[in-house]
């Protein structure tokens, strides 16, 4: 059992690391690793599946699926993007399963991966990018679009786009903030001691996610991130919790600013936020 269950908790970290979009096949044999894992796991805890809350409504979004795939026209292409859905519906009882059974397993796992994402990001744009430029135009007919594309100094390894990391960066940043503010809590709390190791490591992931966030120079998750940190301040009845996420509100606003300041320098105007958002109205 508890190896299928740190196989699951590994595919679950190395998931960010394959594009769907650039690896096809090996995409499909990784969701049906984790599948099968997954399954296991729920098999071994099978009330998981009669005692979620959100059992009735996912058990109606297979229904819906299944139907989907019955009436369409194109019923093998439809048959085979299923896999997508069924892997997270899989995942999402097997970490609920976990989350019983081994509390802090997924929690870290995510942390981990995010911070290897967040390192592999800020790497490849500080060491990749200028090697993927000068290959570029080095060759004798250029994609003029790769290039303007990789010019803009954008953060988006290991995904295909700036707004994909960002977006799986703002849902990893709050877990290891809380984390890093619980861990301080209990470090006052305990006797006193010259250094805490978990510490250190959660004030690193807490570094690694807002560098590459910044890099990723995302105006829509950095905007996200500061909404929500602005609607739990309002939410919150305690005065601590409250300055907390507003102080963080008024930091994920600095950055906004600082972010559409560089965009805004932008030569070419392709990058430019308002550009951008008259492009997507379009």
């Amino acid at each position: 059992k508890r190896i299928f269950q740190a196989a699951f908790l590994f595919l679950l970290g190395l998931r960010p690391f394959l594009s769907a979009r650039i690896h096809p096949i090996p995409d499909i044999f990784f969701c049906a690793s984790l599948i099968v894992c997954g399954a296991l796991i729920i098999a071994g805890d099978i009330k998981v599946l009669r005692r979620h809350p959100l059992a009735p409504l996912l058990a109606f979004f297979l229904a819906t699926l299944l139907a989907s795939i019955a009436f369409s026209k194109d019923r093998p292409y439809s048959f085979i993007q299923f896999y997508k859905y069924a892997t997270a519906l899989v995942v999402f009882f097997a970490v609920a399963s976990l989350s019983r059974r081994w509390p802090g397993a997924v929690p870290r796992t995510l942390l981990i991966s995010g911070s290897l994402v967040a390192l592999y990001a800020l790497r490849w744009l500080i060491h990749g990018l200028p090697y993927a430029l000068d290959y570029l135009n080095c060759q004798p007919a250029i994609d003029e679009f790769a290039v303007e594309y990789l010019s803009r100094g954008r953060a988006f390894m290991p995904f295909v786009f700036p707004s994909a990391l960002a977006g799986f960066l703002i849902l990893l940043l709050p877990l290891a903030l809380t984390t890093l503010i619980a861990r301080e809590r209990e470090i006052k709390s305990a006797p006193p001691s010259a250094l805490d190791p978990g510490r250190m490591l959660l004030a690193l992931c807490v570094s690694l996610m807002t560098l590459s966030l910044l890099a990723s120079q995302s105006v829509g998750a950095v905007l996200s991130l500061g909404a929500a940190a602005a609607a739990i301040a309002l939410k919150t009845q305690k005065i601590r919790l409250k300055r907390t996420f507003v102080l963080i509100a008024l930091l994920v606003g600095a950055a906004l600013l600082f972010i559409v300041g560089i965009r805004q320098g932008d030569p070419g105007g392709l990058n430019r936020p308002l550009q951008s958002l008259h492009d997507r109205l379009a």
